[in-house]
């Protein structure tokens, strides 16, 4: 779909078309539009996605509800008891979405990190031909992710979804993002080199991933140049 103009704000405006490229898994267009086009602060924002998502949540529209509660937390700062309650139904409702609306199989793995772990989804189908790590940008979780690769499972690549430092359930363990992506050991953790798998990133992600695979160059073939 084109970029439109929904919203005056441009934030606003450009929050609202993410979700809309979507599709009509992740939300329904025309109740998007009628409930947010004329929102003009954080409040009003806040209200209109929460409502939208508690409907959605009644009536069983699991994904929708999963991405509108994404869009109620989006813009709440972090010290605002609504935005963990908000984080939680969206993750709540991304699993019940898989399990009873997309009847996904994954797996979730926790990845040891500085006395914490991290969060990742593994989608491994059959006879897999490959593997794709993926990333999501700045803050975001990966659970709003799964929707966009899952046709990659269907062409029977592994999939391995992971959250760094400073994204989704890293931040509810005060985990915060830092420039020493690779420090993550998410290729380790898997069994895999760096030759062998294809990363994805979002936004600056994509630029983290290659900083990742030339630490583990090095680890690879020693501490000479590359």
């Amino acid at each position: 779909m084109s970029y439109e103009i929904i919203n005056s704000i441009p934030q606003f405006n450009f929050q609202i078309n993410r979700i809309l490229t979507y599709g009509n898994l992740a939300c329904c267009r025309e109740e998007v539009i009628s409930h947010v086009a004329q929102v003009k602060t954080f409040e009003e924002w806040h209200t209109a996605w929460q409502k939208i998502a508690a409907k959605s949540e009644q009536e069983r529209h699991y994904l929708h509800a999963a991405y509108y509660y994404r869009m109620a937390e989006f813009f709440l700062k972090s010290d605002m008891p609504e935005k963990n309650i908000a984080y939680k139904k969206c993750v709540e409702n991304f699993y019940k979405a898989f399990d009873f609306e997309l009847h996904l199989k994954y797996e979730k793995h926790r990845v040891p990190f500085m006395g914490k772990t991290l969060h990742c989804l593994k989608f491994s189908p059959p006879n897999a031909i490959g593997t794709v790590l993926v990333c999501g940008g700045y803050d975001s979780f990966i659970e709003e992710f799964v929707l966009q690769v899952s046709e990659f499972v269907k062409q029977r690549y592994e999939i391995i979804l992971f959250e760094g430092p400073g994204q989704g359930k890293s931040l509810q363990e005060n985990l915060y993002f830092s420039y020493d992506f690779e420090k993550a050991a998410f290729f380790r953790r898997f069994g895999l080199l760096w030759y062998t798998a294809m990363c994805y990133g979002r936004d600056f992600m994509g630029r983290l991933f290659r900083s990742a695979q030339c630490g583990l160059r090095q680890e690879d073939y020693g501490s000479g140049s590359l």
